[in-house]
C-alpha cells in the first residue's frame, strides 16, 4: 500500500517487463480488431445487432 501510494509500481518501472506469455496474451486479446462473430437482440430496442455494430443502427444504443 505504502508502495503504491509514494513509488512507481514495479509494473511501471523501466526495464521491468512481465514474463512471457502472462498479461500479455490477455491484453493482446482484449484489444484485437476482429471480434468473434455474433448475432444478438441490442437490449434496448430488439433490434438485430452484430459485432460489427458500435451503435444500434435502430436506436443508437452504445453497444459494448
Amino acid at each position: 500500500m505504502v508502495e503504491a501510494l509514494f513509488a512507481t509500481p514495479a509494473h511501471l518501472r523501466p526495464g521491468q517487463h512481465p514474463a512471457d506469455g502472462e498479461a500479455g496474451t490477455s491484453a493482446a486479446a482484449e484489444t484485437a480488431p476482429h471480434a468473434e462473430p455474433f448475432t444478438e437482440p441490442c437490449p434496448a430496442c430488439e433490434e438485430t445487432v452484430t459485432e460489427r455494430h458500435i451503435h444500434c443502427p435502430a436506436c443508437g444504443l452504445r453497444l459494448l
